[in-house]
């Protein structure tokens, strides 16, 4: 079998030189955020100003002039060498991607932040506290969304208990990405719960067929949370995200399910390299315990639909690190 487009890039992929070594490598993943990174940013250079050896890298994934133009005069305060990176694909995944095999410095952690989420700068110093005390077993930090409303509530109770990470705001130990990297591991294109399978390497520590899920590989730090846009019920505008958001979550829960088929049985290597084949394989599955109701079976076809009638990407080549301002 002909290796796929993303196996054929790591297979390419060629590191030459030595690579700049930093304590705190900063990805901030931004997409149509427009004027809004602007806080974002603000609020990371409020907190890392003090911090040693910091290296800033927002990528700004699909076309977004006027977000990629606000992070570029945001950073013109910034202390630390810091730069604005636009790929043409609009999915996180892939910019994930990009960072973790072609962008990333090395560092003793990486944190990962959404351009559209605000974090609170005291919570970030106990973030960074918590990860420079951690024993080598904990190999990841995360965040929590601020706020009494539901989605805080549910999300924050489910890091407790079950353990994981998400995606608005987490790090991940530099060994743990250097050892991600050299198993050429990659988040599928299109995959809408990338910090669910960020949390599986973690808490699986690259292995699910031999470690059994730790969640005590994860440290969870309350103290780090974010503010993130609220939707307005009376919106047209807000309406419509809620409507696409139901839509990918009906998609996020076929991802899943396919996801823990896999990668029991064939480890991580197993994973296709798109959404597209992980719905498909959810498909011959059939319906998950999630989608009982007609609701959202409704939901999944829908979804599935969609998935399959959408122009299939094709990622970029890994874009090298030289350049860096």
């Amino acid at each position: 079998m002909e290796p796929t487009p993303y196996r054929h890039l790591l297979e390419r992929q060629a590191r030459v030189g030595s690579r700049r070594s930093v304590g705190w490598s900063i990805c901030v993943f931004a997409s149509r955020e427009g004027a809004r990174i602007r806080d974002c940013l603000s609020a990371l250079q409020q907190t890392t100003s003090t911090w040693p050896a910091v290296e800033l890298t927002v990528v700004v994934n699909g076309p977004a002039p006027a977000t990629a133009s606000a992070a570029q005069e945001a950073l013109g305060g910034w202390r630390h060498p810091a730069r604005v990176v636009e790929i043409a694909l609009g999915d996180k995944a892939n910019a994930w991607n990009q960072y973790i095999h072609g962008l990333r410095p090395e560092a003793r952690w990486h944190l990962f932040v959404d351009g559209y989420v605000v974090p609170d700068t005291v919570g970030l110093g106990v973030l960074r506290e918590h990860c420079e005390a951690a024993p080598a077993a904990q190999t990841a930090a995360t965040g929590m969304p601020a706020g009494a409303h539901a989605g805080a509530v549910q999300m924050r109770d489910f890091v407790m208990r079950h353990g994981g990470i998400l995606g608005g705001l987490h790090a991940l130990r530099g060994e743990f990405v250097e050892r991600l990297v050299a198993r050429g591991l990659f988040q599928p294109w299109g995959l809408y719960r990338g910090d669910g399978l960020i949390g599986s390497w973690v808490c699986h520590d690259l292995d699910p067929c031999v470690n059994r899920w730790d969640k005590q590989r994860i440290i969870p730090v309350p103290q780090a949370t974010w503010q993130g846009e609220r939707l307005a019920p009376w919106s047209p505008r807000d309406l419509r995200t809620h409507w696409r958001r139901m839509h990918r979550q009906a998609q996020g829960r076929m991802e899943n399910r396919a996801i823990k088929d896999i990668i029991y049985r064939e480890g991580y290597e197993g994973l296709p390299e798109s959404a597209r084949d992980l719905v498909a394989h959810a498909l011959e599955l059939g319906p998950g315990s999630n989608d009982r109701s007609l609701f959202r079976r409704w939901l999944r076809t829908r979804a599935a639909r969609s998935l399959r009638q959408a122009a299939t990407p094709a990622p970029e080549a890994f874009l090298p690190r030289d350049g860096l301002a």
